[in-house]
């Protein structure tokens, strides 16, 4: 099943933390009331953070260019 719609991954976020005012609910959760596997639930979850995550990066740099960011290394 391709589960490509905007409004569904608006649930299953919303579900997960709460935006819709009720109780946070599992991945499992979400999972069966969307039909889903709970692994791509997670995925959607993940996508939706890296992109919270990004904006308040480029938003930071914007707002204090001179500020030096350390890169990580990767752990070997």
């Amino acid at each position: 099943m391709a589960f490509k719609s905007a409004s569904s991954r608006k649930k299953v976020i919303a579900g997960r933390f709460s935006l819709d005012l009720k109780k946070e609910k599992t991945q499992r959760e979400i999972a069966k009331e969307l039909g889903i596997s709970r692994s791509y639930v997670s995925r959607i979850e993940k996508r939706a953070l890296m992109k919270v995550f990004h904006e308040f990066y480029r938003e930071e740099k914007e707002l204090f260019p001179n500020l030096e960011y350390k890169k990580t290394a990767k752990p070997s």
